[in-house]
């Protein structure tokens, strides 16, 4: 069996991750250690968003619709291009640019939003 798996993959089973701020793309499910550190919207982190919401109106549990606003709240600060139309790929640790592509993953934003 593998030590990590996607942001997708730990939200869509609503893992407890504690207080969020910017969350990576991969993470070590043995140690709780980031293996990659690129916050987006896009790829590898796009369920763990959505599925944070849709677990709060499914069960009602208000911590789930608190992590997802620390969570967007922090999308919106860091994530965000200044133009407010793209999101970009920024390293949790720092805000700065990992990259400039966005991927078609990060089409159901607006959904959510």
């Amino acid at each position: 069996e593998t030590h990590e798996t996607c942001t997708a993959g730990a939200g869509t089973l609503i893992l407890e991750f504690g207080v969020l701020n910017l969350v990576g793309n991969v993470i070590n499910i043995q140690t709780g250690q980031w293996i990659h550190t690129a916050a987006s919207t896009g790829a590898g982190i796009d369920s763990f968003y959505e599925y944070l919401l849709k677990a709060y109106v499914l069960f009602g549990e208000s911590e789930y619709l608190h992590i997802f606003n620390e969570a967007y709240s922090a999308v919106l600060r860091h994530v965000r291009d200044e133009t407010g139309y793209l999101y970009r790929n920024v390293n949790i640790l720092n805000g700065g640019l990992m990259s400039a592509w966005v991927d078609s993953l990060s089409a159901y934003f607006p959904g959510l939003q």
